[in-house]
């Protein structure tokens, strides 16, 4: 079966994150959130979670912020999501084994 990375993008997103952070625990293999200048405590909730954070200076362009979130990935199928997103496990799987290995990006 392929391995799935749930990349994610956030600012600002305290009351979404813990959601959608938890739809995603135990059914993807690994989640990599990307902030982009929080100033409210989104970060901090989202470490309660295991995830891969790293911090990207928004540039004003939503393209740079993506690349920059695939390029965290450790496996080559991705799905992205905003933070308000949650995900039903099993459609999250059915799409996953309906992919071959090395697909790419499956939007959300």
């Amino acid at each position: 079966m392929s391995r799935l990375t749930a990349a994610l993008i956030v600012r600002d997103e305290q009351a979404f994150i813990e959601g959608c952070l938890a739809s995603l625990v135990d059914h993807v293999d690994e989640i990599v959130v990307v902030d982009t200048g929080s100033r409210d405590d989104t970060v901090e909730r989202a470490l309660h979670y295991p995830i891969k954070l790293s911090h990207f200076t928004w540039c004003d362009d939503f393209s740079a912020a993506r690349n920059f979130a695939l390029a965290q990935a450790r496996y080559d199928l991705v799905t992205g999501l905003d933070d308000d997103d949650t995900w039903l496990p099993d459609r999250l799987r059915q799409l996953v084994e309906a992919l071959r290995p090395g697909v790419g990006f499956v939007a959300a």
